[in-house]
């Protein structure tokens, strides 16, 4: 139930973002509003859910009229909890899927390779799990949510 908390905060807090105008990707109004979402799908930290938890979040986003009338759509990669895989997954969400808001790593080796190239391309990764100390001032689009 945590991990479910804490991806409906970090949803919550790109709606906020999208809601307030920010979002960096050119929309027409009847089109979703298309988040990242780089975890892990498979590996070590499946166990822990936080795939299931984004569902969930963007199931009930989606069932309580969205985000100012448009549909969230969560496009998932998988990060496998390693950062080689993350470093692939953000490269696809950036240049294939033209995404700029993402949320992940959700384990500190994803966050740590991807925060680098997420700055480079002026994507702002927003993570809940990562822990590591070397996270702390890596990037100016990086960003871990404290509960």
């Amino acid at each position: 139930m945590i991990i479910c908390k804490i991806f409906w905060n970090i949803l919550t807090f790109f709606v906020i973002i999208v809601a307030a105008g920010t979002q960096l990707q050119a929309q027409t109004h009847s089109d979703p509003i298309r988040v990242g979402w780089i975890g892990s799908l498979t590996g070590p930290a499946l166990k822990y859910g936080s795939h299931n938890a984004a569902m969930l979040a963007e199931e009930v986003i989606n069932a309580r009229g969205g985000i100012n009338g448009r549909k969230l759509q969560l496009v998932y990669e998988d990060a496998r909890c390693e950062g080689k895989f993350a470093v692939g997954s953000l490269m696809k969400e950036l240049n294939v899927d033209n995404l700029r808001l993402i949320v992940g790593g959700h384990c500190s080796p994803e966050s740590s390779a991807m925060a680098p190239i997420a700055e480079k391309y002026g994507a702002v990764l927003l993570a809940a799990t990562s822990s590591s100390p070397k996270l702390t001032g890596v990037s100016d689009n990086f960003f871990v949510l404290l509960l």
